[in-house]
């Protein structure tokens, strides 16, 4: 089992929608009050698709797996894996979708 911690940092109302198929898809009121919301995520799936109801510009993809081996993107959309084994291999992808291309 995964915990997703949805955090935001803006004093604004956010709507967190998400589309799943092998979790319960869900959608929450993220108040500025309200800086973060946790979720489960029970099984492993690729891809979550996650979007804010309230501004449209605004969605993601999540990604759920069974490894312990995952990065977090910078402001710049940097990121680094560390510490995986010479035997496994990473792959990226970043998606501008304002752009309609990867």
């Amino acid at each position: 089992m995964r915990f997703a911690d949805i955090r935001q940092g803006q004093p604004l109302l956010h709507n967190i929608n998400t589309r799943s198929e092998a979790n319960p898809s869900f959608t929450v009121a993220q108040l500025k009050f309200r800086r973060i919301v946790e979720k489960r995520i029970e099984e492993p799936e690729m891809p979550i698709r996650v979007r804010c109801d309230v501004h449209s510009w605004m969605g993601a993809v999540w990604v759920s797996h069974d490894h312990p081996y995952y990065a977090f993107t910078d402001a710049h959309g940097s990121f680094a894996l560390d510490d995986v084994p010479r035997h496994l291999h990473a792959r990226g992808m970043a998606r501008d979708s304002r752009h309609g291309h990867a």
